[in-house]
């Protein structure tokens, strides 16, 4: 079985993902000045080799947000960063790598997952993978998942965001197609 996510006549998306927190918090101001952990310990999660897998590709990390301190003139008594990895696959084995790489001295949550999932296609349309993301996988209460819609995903939940009328009529005729087939 593949994995494959549809969503024509807009472009299609799908990204299981991890988030990771790193947290580092130091003692007294001595500490933090002679021993910073944050960014050795997110260069050492950056240079970390991933999973690959040739269907759906590699696992890839963001770190999407670094803060730390109280002011730029005030030695920073914490620092924090949010990482996210698209998943893969299980997510065990990444989960014990990352808190290896990271090392003990910093702490390392992981407050969010969205699981690796394969999903359902529908013979006649267009299939890809892309790194996006999806909360299908905690929708576990309706049937088996499909991810399909009208619009693009490179402006779905910005401040452009807007869906053709045309796409939109479109759609109306695919789901009622899709309903059919599923029958």
């Amino acid at each position: 079985m593949s994995l494959w996510a549809t969503d024509p006549p807009g472009d299609p998306y799908f990204d299981p993902r991890l988030n990771a927190w790193i947290l580092t918090r130091y003692r007294d101001v001595a500490a933090a000045l002679r021993d910073p952990l944050l960014i050795p310990a997110l260069a050492r999660l950056r240079a970390m080799p991933l999973p690959s897998d040739p269907e759906v590709g590699p696992c890839t990390l963001n770190i999407g947000l670094i803060e730390g301190g109280r002011a730029p003139n005030v030695i920073p008594d914490y620092a924090h960063a949010d990482l996210l990895y698209r998943l893969i696959g299980p997510t065990d084995d990444l989960r014990q790598q990352i808190r290896a790489t990271a090392g003990d001295r910093v702490q390392v949550t992981f407050p969010l997952e969205l699981p690796f999932m394969r999903m359902q296609t529908i013979d006649g349309l267009p299939t890809m993978i892309a790194a996006f993301t999806t909360d299908i996988p905690k929708l576990t209460n309706w049937g088996e998942p499909l991810l399909i819609g009208p619009g693009s995903i490179h402006v779905a939940h910005t401040e452009g965001e807007y869906i053709e009328k045309q796409q939109l009529h479109e759609a109306i005729e695919l789901y009622c197609s899709i309903a059919r087939q599923l029958q």
